[in-house]
Order: C-alpha cells, then sequence, then structure tokens
C-alpha cells in the first residue's frame, strides 16, 4: 500500500532520536537539561544583582532590562509551544516569532544608538582630527 510507504515526520530520525540509540539520546538530554539549569541560573543571577542597583541606573539600561526580560520570556514561550519546530504548519506562530525578533532587534538599535550628545562629542572630535591633520600635512609640505 502506498500510505504505509509514505513519508511521515514521526518517522525521521532526524525528529524521532528515541527508534535509534537510547542510551546516547538520554545522556544528551541530561546533558541539555543540565546546560539550560546553568544558563537559566546565570540570568538570575545577573537580573538579581541589576535590582540591587537598580535606582543607580539611567533609562536606557532600565529599558533594556525590561525588553531583554520580555524577549527571552518570549522565546521561552516559544520553544515550549513548539513554534520554531521545523515541521509547524501554523503560520501565524511563525509570523509571530519572527515580528517579535525582528521588534527586539529594533529596540537593540535604538539603545545602543548615539545619544545626542554623543553625536556632538563625534563632530568635535572629528573636526579636531581634520583640523589636526590638515596642520601635520602643512608641516609634511613645508619640510
Amino acid at each position: 500500500c502506498i500510505r504505509d510507504r509514505s513519508y511521515t515526520y514521526q518517522q525521521d530520525p532526524a525528529t524521532n532520536y528515541e527508534s535509534e540509540d537510547e542510551g546516547t539520546y538520554q545522556i544528551f538530554k541530561v546533558f541539555s537539561i543540565l546546560l539550560v539549569m546553568i544558563v537559566v541560573g546565570v540570568l538570575v543571577n545577573y537580573y538579581v544583582n541589576f535590582c540591587r542597583v537598580w535606582n543607580t541606573r539611567i533609562g536606557r539600561h532600565k529599558n533594556f532590562f525590561f525588553f531583554s526580560t520580555y524577549f527571552i520570556f518570549c522565546t521561552f514561550l516559544f520553544i515550549f509551544t513548539g513554534s520554531l519546530t521545523v515541521y509547524n504548519n501554523d503560520g501565524n506562530r511563525v509570523l509571530i516569532v519572527i515580528s517579535v525578533t525582528n521588534m527586539y532587534i529594533f529596540f537593540l538599535q535604538y539603545f545602543y544608538g548615539p545619544s545626542i550628545e554623543g553625536i556632538k562629542e563625534s563632530n568635535e572630535f572629528q573636526r579636531y582630527e581634520r583640523e589636526r591633520l590638515y596642520k601635520q600635512y602643512e608641516l609634511s609640505l613645508i619640510h
């Protein structure tokens, strides 16, 4: 029967690791869980330390903290709901993942972009460098 020989993703060894090698699968499963626990522990440590000095942080750092927390929460939510799987047939979940990621990248560009004071300082430094190079060029012409 053709239906019996048809391809299903449950039979794919790239998605069903338990059928091929149970021991290796369990070792990597435990290793992955330990790695995730270490990463979550480090993140919790960073968050606790950041909250201790909350009043000394500028607004840009506070906003970055909120949006990073939001993005990490959304990433875990996407992983646990299966939105990042290869065989996801639900297009709206994929578009939500892409839009949340794009929003986070947009905010990273905003947070790491130069402020007005930084642009003014950069322009003053460039003007100073141009004048210095011009004077150096004039001196080289004289000698």
